[in-house]
């Protein structure tokens, strides 16, 4: 019947079939007796009682259509329970102990939802559930089977008849809380020191700004404008902890940032706008007073926007705010590292147009910025909201702006906002947008001093406060260059962050004043002129970002509402805010010097590990493939009836990982295959036509999943890729390496310890399991698609794990081996003997005859200085790899390679 939008859909293929005719539709309230809705998920997939959402503090996840019924309910036979048109969820918490309180108003806006949906009365037919006692069950709980199969409305777990369970046992306080969200503003007494506060009123609408308003309804989200995320300085946490707020100049927060200096500089910094304004004088004063030039301003319209100052001086959410902030910060940050003056484009765009922030980002990169700077938003909803009405997917159109712009060379930056894990939003956790969007890098807020950095969070306790930003996208999945993040349904944000706070604010100039600002907004632009400094178009770098934890300082003190810091990345900060030396040092000397000629459509390709592009690049694959095939038979036509037709090559089908597709020359520009596929033309004659269907970076449990399966089905049945047989003359496969390398490695490392010897051999074992599971699954597939066609696969010699890598990707191993307390000349041998059990994996795999399976044994093949990094040879090392599996070739088909 129904799904809500504001869930996150998980489904789960367990359901209780369909509801009986006539019953009322009602409410079931469970809790997990568990802390975290992952260990719910577990219980579910064990014991098959499945509800229709389970909800925390953070999230609402959907696993059954709620026109289905669900099965969490214990059912005797002698009632109905589950199909008993039983709307089910399950809370995280314990029943004896306080429910936690977001987790609660979340429970109440579902509640709201399921009302409205389906016509349940808001009220409780066999009464309150009964609260615990001394912790335990506190028993007479009424079960009444007239109510049950009666009245609509809202049931424990502990009302339901033939069952014994008492969740979930709410206080009369929290059972009333649950039936006011959305209605008031509910008070709840504090739990355990524990408080709650109502949500501050939803920003709507006033012109093209924002002021706060009367609370929007619950149910449903309430459109509104983006919104600038500037804030100024508040006697709150901080404020009480010491004697003023402290301020920073920009040039001091770069020095305390250890940010580089002397750079050559020339990068265009773009800023979009979507109000506001400045008049130069303001500008002027403030470089003036820091002992710097005035930058380059360019201003330029976008559908109609312009720069419009002192047209909001005194509101609390003066636009100009924002505005002198981007300015100002971009350009000093940009100062101190190279000591000359910014060039900045800044875009005005009106902020009462749908798509105007997206159009600002195609301008700024179709003027050829190098980097963008956008301190304006709002929550994932929101923009959904706004969209709808008008038929246009706002987000998705932000992201394919972002997309084309990383394309061309030009890194975007976004505040995640200045509510907390709330953004405003109606529920404990929602993010914000443009930020989450994936070609975007979200930029998180800090609180800094001069002896500590911590998340910036003003208002402990409420989870729409004044804070940073952060969580998981609703519109976005998980993306898989964030290695190491916590899970999450979607996209985490931020993914960097630095000083935020207004009370460790920056000194800016504005309205003819010096005042103290902060805000996310003052991340973006701090960043934008850093990486402006590096002079250069580097695009797409969040993937080296999260690949160099190092250049970093890792916060692990606060939260932001519903999330906590950790060691680590986290939807506080990200992974951290910057040393500006060690990024310096990452895109001045390792970035391809000529990345600006380069071939744009490559580069792309190559950074982009997105389904579509990889789709485009193996339909070019195929249709080259099948112009070779084409050729063939024109050939073998022609040769018919000679005296000594020539040798027939072998037709194979190749899939792997980057040792069948590695598209550098080593470790840099320029792209062209060096890899193994692309060193088989030189190693045989007649050379083999070889249909590569490889993606670098697959794990074997990657490429061995559906999405694969089903592409590889695809090409062994479409006849015009093979021969008469319809069938490849043999399969080629490369996969394992990545299951061990990379940031997982450290998962099969002990720490460095007298007697230890480095590799766990037991958690091993697990690893290559997993591998050994996928290889036999290959098997099985080609029993079923191809039988008879041997698989002839290979094992991976011994690289030295020295941290070297491609601009790109890596390093693999050095990181985890350092985390472990592990040494180069120690690490190798770690990694020998990893290798070494691969391979022994392997040959019992080969020396199975019911396996149809070749294994070229290519250890011991490369010296050390044919090694390009620490998982890929350099081409002359790909050439005698490609030897060894050629010569395995030749075993099983004599004088045809």
């Amino acid at each position: 019947m129904a799904r809500w939008q504001r869930a996150i859909w998980m489904p789960l293929p367990w359901d209780g079939g369909d509801y009986v005719a006539d019953a009322p539709f009602k409410i079931v309230h469970h809790t997990t007796e568990g802390s975290t809705a992952e260990g719910a998920f577990g219980t579910y997939q064990q014991t098959h009682s499945i509800p229709h959402f389970t909800v925390d503090a953070a999230h609402i996840y959907q696993h059954l259509d709620t026109g289905i019924a669900a099965r969490a309910l214990r059912h005797t036979g002698s009632v109905e329970t589950n199909r008993s048109s039983a709307i089910q969820f399950e809370l995280v918490g314990f029943a004896g102990r306080p429910k936690d309180r977001a987790a609660l108003t979340n429970a109440g806006l579902l509640c709201r939802w399921i009302e409205a949906t389906h016509g349940v009365t808001p009220v409780w037919p066999s009464g309150y559930p009964n609260p615990p006692q001394n912790g335990g069950d506190p028993g007479h709980h009424n079960r009444s089977v007239e109510n049950w199969t009666t009245r609509s409305g809202h049931y424990g777990h502990s009302h339901v008849p033939d069952n014994v369970h008492w969740d979930p046992a709410y206080t009369k306080d929290e059972a009333d809380f649950v039936m006011a969200v959305g209605l008031a503003a509910p008070q709840l007494a504090p739990a355990q020191g524990v408080g709650w506060r109502a949500p501050p009123a939803r920003p709507q609408q006033v012109g093209a700004y924002f002021q706060l308003a009367s609370p929007a309804p619950a149910i449903g989200p309430q459109p509104s404008l983006p919104q600038p995320y500037f804030k100024r300085p508040t006697q709150g946490v901080f404020a009480q902890a010491a004697a003023a707020p402290m301020k920073w100049t920009v040039g001091d927060l770069c020095r305390a940032y250890d940010w580089p200096s002397n750079l050559g500089g020339g990068g265009v910094i773009a800023i979009v706008e979507l109000g506001g304004g400045y008049v130069p004088s303001d500008i002027a004063a403030f470089f003036a007073a820091n002992g710097q030039p005035v930058p380059a301003i360019t201003d330029v319209p976008v559908n109609g926007g312009v720069n419009a100052p002192n047209q909001h001086i005194g509101d609390p959410r003066d636009p100009d705010i924002e505005v002198a902030m981007d300015i100002e910060i971009a350009g000093a940050a940009y100062f101190a590292a190279t000591g000359k003056p910014a060039t900045i484009r800044v875009y005005w765009a009106p902020g009462d147009q749908p798509g105007s922030l997206a159009a600002a980002i195609r301008t700024a990169t179709a003027d050829g910025c190098d980097v963008c700077s956008i301190s304006w938003g709002s929550d994932e909803d929101n923009w959904r909201s706004w969209g709808q009405p008008i038929g246009q997917d706002l987000l998705q159109d932000q992201e394919a702006a972002a997309q084309a712009a990383t394309a061309a060379g030009m890194i975007v930056f976004a505040a995640t906002g200045d509510n907390d894990s709330g953004d405003g939003g109606p529920t404990p956790a929602n993010v914000d947008a443009p930020s989450s969007c994936p070609h975007i890098i979200a930029c998180g807020g800090t609180s800094k001093t001069r002896s500590s950095e911590t998340v910036w969070n003003n208002d402990p306790g409420n989870t729409s406060g004044e804070g940073t930003g952060g969580g998981f996208s609703t519109a976005f999945p998980p993306q898989a260059f964030q290695a190491g993040a916590p899970m999450g349904p979607g996209r985490m944000i931020p993914d960097v962050s630095a000083n935020a706070d207004p009370n460790t604010g920056y000194q800016i100039v504005v309205h003819g004043q010096t005042i103290t600002s902060g805000g996310t907004s003052a991340v973006a632009p701090l960043y934008a002129g850093l990486f402006a400094a590096f002079g250069r178009k580097l695009g797409f770098v969040t993937p080296t970002l999260w690949k160099n934890h190092l250049c970093f300082n890792d916060i692990v003190d606060g939260d932001n509402g519903a999330f906590r810091a950790r060691i680590g990345p986290d939807a506080c900060t990200g992974i951290g805010s910057p040393v500006g030396v060690k990024l310096a040092a990452l895109f001045t000397q390792q970035a391809p010097a000529i990345a600006r000629a380069a071939s744009r459509q490559a580069l792309l390709q190559f950074q982009l590990n997105t389904e579509a592009s990889i789709a485009a690049e193996l339909a070019a694959r195929t249709q080259a493939h099948q112009a070779a095939m084409a050729g063939l038979r024109i050939a073998r036509a022609q040769a018919a009836g000679a005296a000594a037709p020539a040798p027939s090559p072998l037709i194979l089908l190749a899939h792997g990982d980057s040792w069948f597709d590695y598209p550098l020359t080593g470790n840099g520009l320029p792209i062209t295959p060096t890899d193994i596929i692309a060193q088989f033309g030189k190693v045989g004659r007649p050379a083999p036509v070889i249909l590569n269907m490889s993606h670098y970076g697959d794990a074997t449990t990657t490429e061995l999943s559906l999405p694969k399966q089903q592409r590889l089905r695809d090409s062994l049945q479409d006849p015009a890729n093979w021969r008469a047989s319809g069938k490849p003359d043999a399969i080629l496969f490369s996969g394992g390496g990545d299951d061990i390398a990379g940031d997982q490695f450290c998962i099969c490392l002990d720490y460095a310890a007298v007697g230890s010897t480095g590799l766990n051999l037991t958690r091993f074992a697990d690893v290559l399991g997993s591998v050994m599971a996928s290889y036999l699954d290959l098997f099985a597939f080609r029993d079923r698609y191809a039988p008879g066609v041997p698989i002839v696969g290979h094992c991976y010699d011994f690289p030295i794990p020295s941290g070297v890598h491609p601009l790109c990707a890596g390093p693999w191993l050095k990181p985890s081996l350092d985390f472990c307390g592990w040494d180069v000349e120690q690490g190798t041998a770690i990694v020998r003997v990893a290798l070494t059990r691969f391979r022994e994996m392997l040959l019992g795999l080969a020396n199975d005859r019911s396996n149809n399976f070749v294994l070229a044994d290519t250890q011991g093949t490369l010296m050390a200085s044919e090694w390009a990094n620490e998982l890929h040879p350099d081409p002359a090392g790909f050439a005698k790899i490609a030897g060894v599996l050629a010569a395995a070739l030749r075993s099983k088909f004599p004088g045809r390679i």
